[in-house]
């Protein structure tokens, strides 16, 4: 009889095996028959714990969601006083740095990040779930924050302020294997992506005039 831990153990590496694929191939390349030899598994189990396919993808994407959700931006800002200037420099370092640690994780595998791009690419249910639970919320507090930093600025031009915060980081952790090749780098180091933030939130900071913190 399967025990808990092994059913649990099952489930794990087919949602380990289906990112990776997903992360590497596209959700249109991946089949349940990859899936399971990548996991060692047999192909039965797939629809035993997740009814097919699409019931595994949506638990690859919930897997990334619920990282994000552990750590709400509105959490992270909660404490500010967003009429405050130092207040607004430092909700725009926390913002960033959220973000990058959230993609950039050491805790989280390579392909929390590069799953992403591949769900965004292509229109349906998992693109909805993510952008509903993760990019709508984000995006929200964002622009309401360059907002509080310059009442002036419309929805489109605080959400252009918004992009330019997430773009490097998404084009970091999007076009890795391009990024490190130039660099002659394995991977991503700590102290390269601190100097990354810094100098998005510097730009950010000096740009509304706010103090460099």
């Amino acid at each position: 009889m399967t025990t808990y831990s092994s059913s649990e153990k099952t489930k794990n590496s087919l949602i380990e095996a289906a990112g990776q694929l997903i992360a590497e191939l596209g959700l249109s390349n991946v089949s349940v028959r990859t899936i399971a030899s990548l996991a060692k598994e047999n192909i039965g189990t797939i629809h035993y714990h997740f009814g097919n396919k699409e019931g595994l993808f949506a638990e690859v994407i919930n897997e990334v969601i619920q990282r994000w959700e552990a750590v709400p931006l509105e959490k992270e800002l909660a404490t500010l006083d967003l009429t405050n200037r130092t207040d607004q420099a430092i909700a725009i370092r926390r913002v960033v740095e959220r973000m990058s640690q959230l993609i950039f994780s050491a805790q989280a595998p390579d392909w929390h990040r590069q799953v992403i791009y591949q769900v965004m690419q292509q229109p349906g249910i998992l693109r909805d779930m993510f952008s509903h639970r993760v990019i709508t919320p984000e995006n929200q507090f964002t622009v309401e924050l360059f907002q509080h930093i310059d009442p002036n600025l419309s929805y489109e031009q605080a959400y252009a302020h918004t992009l330019t915060i997430q773009s490097p980081l998404i084009v970091l952790a999007d076009y890795q294997t391009a990024v490190l090749s130039e660099l002659n780098q394995p991977g991503y180091n700590q102290e390269y992506i601190t100097y990354l933030e810094n100098i998005l939130i510097s730009q950010k900071q000096k740009f509304f005039d706010l103090p460099l913190v």
